[in-house]
């Protein structure tokens, strides 16, 4: 059967859904066959403008415009040369997409469920150099947005160390790159401790307490939670030290990557700051980290895999 979103981009080839939306054609079918009866009515007209014997419907068309706009993130006055697809006389106009397709976006971020906490605790999530007791690898990242027209709340989101106004959000992923927890919207001048401290010890949650944490070293009050040794004032750090926190890096490596797929590909979050609500945000940050979440999940594996043997405490999962 034929995927429809190959249908949409401007451009052939295998990599041409992941340059408009971000994703391969692959993803945005699968997570269409699992929410579309969730998100869309029964009345599904073909989109017969489209190319010759197609099977994209104006369904599909609203889910890709959904991705695609995260991606790009055009500007207003661009909006409609950027949001092209094939076989459209003209691009889609910003009026269409806020009447439209953002309904179905604001929908969609509310049933989207791709993350699962329980995967932190399967048989394969270790590491060379932590074998049993660590499950999750944390660390936040910035969204920059435009600065506030109220003077107390762009106070509260400046933080000078990414020289701009931004909110923040922290991830937390396994061994094998998984997704397993992510935060709410934090304001930029909290710290990033207690961020995690306040998401990962709450009633959505739960760490045994055998459970340790990978971070660096801005996490030092997280409860059982493993960072780099930090230089003393009066000694340098000696061989043992330094050996550790290589082979602290090493894992932590992997929680970079799992920040460039879900923010810094897409230009919503990495580019231009974000013009908007607060509201409309949280909505394209929740879509983007759970449809991140379902390609990691997607992708072959990496040789992550260090033994068949479970955590303690834990039967297995």
């Amino acid at each position: 059967m034929n995927n429809p979103f190959d249908e949409f981009p401007m451009a052939s080839g295998p990599d041409a859904c992941r340059n408009e939306t971000g994703y391969p054609a692959r993803i945005l079918h699968l997570l269409y066959e699992i929410y579309e009866t969730e998100l869309f009515d029964d009345d599904d007209p073909p989109l017969t403008n489209l190319k010759a014997n197609g099977v994209a419907t104006m369904n599909h068309f609203h889910f890709y415009l959904i991705y695609k706009y995260i991606h790009l993130h055009p500007k207003k006055s661009l909006f409609q040369t950027t949001m092209f697809v094939s076989g459209l006389a003209t691009g889609v106009s910003y009026d269409y997409y806020r009447y439209h397709v953002l309904p179905i976006a604001r929908r969609y971020a509310l049933v989207i469920s791709e993350i699962d906490w329980r995967k932190r605790l399967e048989w394969d999530n270790h590491h060379e150099f932590f074998p049993r007791r660590e499950t999750i690898i944390i660390d936040t990242l910035p969204i920059r947005v435009c600065i506030p027209n109220d003077r107390l709340i762009a106070r509260l989101l400046f933080q000078p160390k990414y020289k701009g106004c931004v909110f923040k959000v922290t991830l937390a992923c396994t061994f094998k790159r998984k997704i397993v927890w992510f935060s709410s919207l934090s304001l930029g001048t909290m710290n990033d401790d207690r961020i995690a401290v306040a998401g990962l010890h709450g009633q959505r949650v739960y760490r045994y307490p055998w459970e340790w944490a990978l971070a660096d070293g801005i996490y030092r009050t997280l409860p059982r939670c493993i960072i780099p040794f930090r230089k003393p004032w009066n000694r340098a750090l000696n061989a043992t030290e330094i050996a550790d926190n290589q082979c602290l890096a090493d894992a932590r490596a992997r929680i970079e990557h799992v920040n460039a797929w879900v923010v810094y590909s897409h230009e919503m979050f990495h580019g231009r700051p974000f013009i908007g609500t607060f509201e409309d945000l949280h909505m394209y940050v929740t879509i983007t980290v759970h449809t991140s979440a379902t390609l990691i999940e997607m992708e072959p594996s990496r040789g992550e895999h260090m033994g068949r043997f479970n955590h303690p405490h834990f039967g297995g999962y």
